[in-house]
């Protein structure tokens, strides 16, 4: 048998693979097109706020602040970003998303 004749077939699964490999990468970006479509509805014209447990001034308010423009520019519908401080009750405030407040059944000195 010749060299030629050993090669043909390899070609042929080559060339099967490389268009296996197209439908697939055709059918990812088709699947995708929708999915960037819709979110541009969701978040156009909304406020996307970035809370930071930390007073202002340190390395997570400062990286904070620097990815919001990022965030502005890159998210589909160009949302609105805002940096929020909450620095009370170590980090506590920050992690809930809402600020400290007292027990219902605390007793208040008078």
């Amino acid at each position: 048998m010749s060299a030629s004749a050993r090669s043909g077939p390899a070609l042929s699964r080559g060339a099967g693979a490389v268009r296996i490999t197209v439908a697939l990468v055709l059918a990812a970006v088709m699947a995708w097109v929708p999915m960037a479509s819709a979110q541009s509805a969701y978040y156009s014209g909304r406020t996307i706020e970035i809370i930071v447990p930390f007073s202002a001034g340190g390395s997570t308010d400062v990286q904070a602040r620097l990815f919001a423009p990022f965030f502005e520019k890159h998210i589909v519908g160009n949302p609105r970003v805002i940096v929020r401080n909450m620095a009370a009750s170590a980090a506590c405030s920050g992690a809930t998303g809402s600020p400290p407040t007292r027990s219902p059944t605390a007793r208040q000195s008078s």
